[in-house]
């Protein structure tokens, strides 16, 4: 069933990966920004970056290869390359040993620690493809543990630190994002029996809802509680950090209002589409960033 051609295949092969989620793996450089630190762009840092590009983009594969057979009755997901023949699971499989050898050697040339941490992560969404996705509330638990262990990595790379505030922020919008998505494919499934997402009948559009405000609570505070602590009356830069609370929950609030219409099922996408949404998130990260290495130097 393969496509013959070299060209076609190769491009089969990148899409296994999800190249569209690599953006997730950019999480590996906040603590670095947010330190001020002169190694954000590093080949250390970058080369961290890539390591989970390589590990995630193998899992994505290995996940494919485990839900072929129910991509194949799902109207979204059957042209995906393994659901629809187009690259064997034998050689999804080859895709997926390469990208995770490459990715835990780029690690553990950064250090033991940066390897633990992708080695964890790796385990993590094996167990997630395998069998705890089928877990409401546990799978978003482990899909924001993806999030939370690229800053973590991140952080150990550059050492830097990883603030209480800071963590909380990545964590809660982690989960904010999760939940968003589910509440979009379990609107947007209402009325299909083609869904391979065994958790999402076990979901409410209530519980979620509850969720997501609840996310989007403990986004602003704890982002608040990271900017006011950061704030130094002496250096008048620094309320840059002040100025930037105001796009956090004003982005969350978009992204709340577009999960309820069903329109969060990429959030990947969603960012590229949603104007307003794209523009405060540009806006918070400039001033973020701006702040953080203006006050430290």
């Amino acid at each position: 069933m393969s496509r013959s051609g070299t060209k076609p295949r190769v491009l089969d092969l990148l899409r296994s990966t999800r190249p569209g989620q690599w953006v997730k793996n950019a999480l590996v450089i906040t603590v670095p920004v947010a330190a001020g630190s002169p190694e954000v762009l590093s080949p250390e840092v970058l080369s961290v970056v890539a390591a989970f590009v390589l590990v995630s983009g193998g899992m994505y594969t290995f996940n494919d290869i485990l839900d072929k057979e129910a991509d194949r009755s799902n109207p979204h997901k059957k042209d995906r390359p393994v659901a629809s023949g187009r690259i064997s699971a034998k050689t999804a499989a080859t895709l997926t040993s390469v990208c995770l050898l490459s990715g835990f050697v780029l690690a553990l040339v950064a250090g033991t620690s940066v390897f633990a941490v992708l080695l964890t992560y790796a385990l993590l969404v094996a167990a997630y493809s395998i069998e705890l996705k089928k877990l409401p509330w546990l799978e978003v638990a482990i899909i924001a543990a993806g999030f939370v262990l690229r800053v973590l990595a991140g952080g150990i790379v550059a050492d830097a630190p990883v603030t209480p505030g800071f963590l909380a922020t990545i964590t809660a919008g982690a989960v904010l994002v999760v939940l968003g998505k589910r509440y979009s494919e379990l609107v947007n499934s209402s009325g299909h029996q083609t869904t391979t997402r065994a958790s999402l009948k076990r979901y409410s559009t209530r519980s979620l809802r509850l969720g997501m405000s609840a996310s989007l609570l403990a986004i602003t505070i704890a982002y608040g509680y990271t900017a006011v602590t950061r704030y130094d009356p002496e250096n008048a830069w620094s309320l840059l950090y002040l100025f930037s609370c105001a796009p956090v929950p004003a982005a969350g609030a978009i992204f709340f209002k577009q999960a309820i219409e069903g329109k969060a099922e990429s959030p990947e996408k969603l960012l590229v589409s949603n104007r307003p949404l794209a523009l405060l998130v540009a806006l918070w990260t400039g001033l973020f960033a701006l702040a953080s290495y203006l006050v430290v130097a």
